[in-house]
């Protein structure tokens, strides 16, 4: 792209230059190099694509994601419910991916910065005293919202998949 830019300026710039020039100028020029300088290209730095074994730290909460490569599945199914058919192919681009549930004290972060409301529920089906114990503080939270979720995410600096 750089370079049609650069190659679409020079003939632009010479083209201007000649119309000003008058023909007994034209015929003392030798080379193109003396109508117009050449702008300096510049070489793009080559782009890393990370590999599926990388992992990145989020340095808001510590969250290790993953890279999830670009690729094409096939999605739905025939004899599923009618939200589900049919089946197609999808491709999606390249994005990295969470590699465990947000837990309990990652949550807890965001709650303390005030930009997370604390789950609707602190126990959980089998303890009473679930979020905010220091037993559970690697478990995953429970009780958030959608929206609760989306708070995080923006807060963290990421979004919830599609």
């Amino acid at each position: 792209m750089l370079i049609l830019v650069v190659v679409t300026v020079l003939l632009f710039g010479i083209r201007s230059l000649i119309r000003r020039m008058n023909a007994d100028d034209l015929d003392n020029i030798e080379t193109v190099s003396e109508l117009a300088p050449v702008a300096e290209v510049t070489a793009q730095p080559a782009v890393t694509i990370p590999s599926v074994d990388e992992i990145r730290t989020s340095h808001m909460d510590g969250m290790e994601m993953t890279y999830i490569p670009a690729g094409t599945f096939m999605m739905g199914s025939e004899d599923g419910d009618s939200d589900e058919r049919p089946v197609h192919e999808v491709t999606l681009d390249a994005y990295w991916m969470d590699r465990t549930e947000v837990t309990n004290a990652m949550y807890a972060e965001c709650v303390d910065a005030g930009a997370c409301d604390p789950p609707f529920d602190t126990s959980s089906y089998t303890r009473n005293d679930y979020y905010g114990n220091v037993a559970y503080v690697d478990y995953p939270v429970i009780y958030v919202s959608w929206y609760d979720a989306v708070d995080y995410c923006t807060w963290a600096g990421r979004r919830l998949p599609t």
